[in-house]
């Protein structure tokens, strides 16, 4: 009789379930009937657009991960110096970990909206940031950008980052940038290589 119980139980479960899925199925006919034409296209034309803006946010992330030695095909390489954290207070470090990310976010917005040619960062200098390292990553994916992370300083490590040879011994020419130089810059070379100063103290009196 127990056993005669659970089965009739288990047919009634299956009975239950059944008529639910009829009803839920019945719901979503009716509904579907029910939405405007012009409403399912409008929605089908977002959806398109977020996975069309996706997959060009993807080749901008790939064309940025290429390899620096490749004399600028894939993009102008700008490198950020972040060997100076020592002489800045921490609200300054702060605020430059804040322009850095966004320097990245921009460089990836503009590059798939407008179809840019990548600009690549790098980061230089990274043995003496930690602390602006850390307030990069706290914004959460840092560590997943496509942005190459140099312990020596500029003058150390682009050289071999980007030099054609594997040894590191071909010349790169090495642009730096200030805003005390007496040239200003009328143009973009394509091989060159690109340094900013990674330092922020205009808050200073």
């Amino acid at each position: 009789r127990e056993e005669a119980r659970r089965a009739t139980r288990g047919r009634r479960r299956e009975v239950a379930r059944a008529a639910a899925a009829e009803r839920a199925d019945a719901v979503a006919a009716r509904l579907g009937d029910a939405e405007d034409p012009l409403e399912r296209a409008k929605r089908y034309e977002v959806t398109s657009s977020r996975r069309a803006a996706r997959d060009r946010r993807r080749r901008v992330r790939e064309a940025l991960a290429a390899p620096w030695s490749d004399g600028g095909a894939a993009g102008v390489r700008v490198a950020i110096e972040l060997g100076w954290e020592g002489t800045m207070h921490e609200r300054e470090r702060t605020s430059l970990a804040t322009q850095v990310t966004h320097a990245y976010g921009t460089v990836l917005r503009r590059c798939a909206e407008e179809g840019l040619a990548p600009l690549r960062m790098a980061l230089t200098g990274c043995a003496e940031a930690t602390d602006t390292l850390a307030k990069i990553d706290k914004a959460g994916g840092a560590e997943n950008w496509p942005v190459p992370r140099l312990d020596g300083s500029f003058a150390e490590a682009l050289s071999v980052v980007c030099s054609p040879a594997e040894d590191g011994s071909e010349p790169v020419e090495v642009v730096v940038m200030s805003p005390d130089a007496e040239e200003p810059l009328r143009e973009v070379k394509k091989g060159a290589v690109y340094v900013v100063g990674g330092l922020c103290d205009y808050k200073r009196s």
